[in-house]
């Protein structure tokens, strides 16, 4: 698919990696490294087209990026949202909760609202 798409806002201390359309990769590692975000946005679903791999976080890149980053409130968005995602709301939801995530980890519902501050 080509390189890495996300971007970092930053205010004061606190820093938002909105991790855009991509999986667990070296790149987003860095990122993570780099600017230690306060706050994780990762579109999820494992979306892919007809043929290849991943296109977006799958539910093992999700829990990567969960225990990479411990300190971090991760939301996984982009749910359900294109028809060629392959794991649905629940069970990334499922897996978060087996996985002892669900506390900082938050799969918001179509229209929800979360406060983040």
């Amino acid at each position: 698919m080509g390189i890495v798409s996300g971007y970092v806002i930053s205010h004061g201390n606190e820093n938002i990696y909105l991790a855009g359309d991509t999986i667990w990769c070296r790149e987003v590692q860095e990122a993570l490294d780099k600017y230690q975000p306060d706050v994780i946005v990762l579109n999820g679903g494992g979306a892919r087209f007809q043929a290849g791999d991943a296109i977006v976080m799958t539910i093992p890149d999700v829990l990567n990026v969960c225990n990479y980053a411990p300190e971090a409130q991760v939301l996984v968005v982009h749910l359900e949202t294109v028809n060629h995602s392959s794991e649905t709301r629940a069970q990334v939801k499922a897996a978060l909760a087996s996985n002892g995530l669900s506390g900082r980890c938050i799969v918001p519902d179509d229209g929800e609202l979360i406060s983040l501050y």
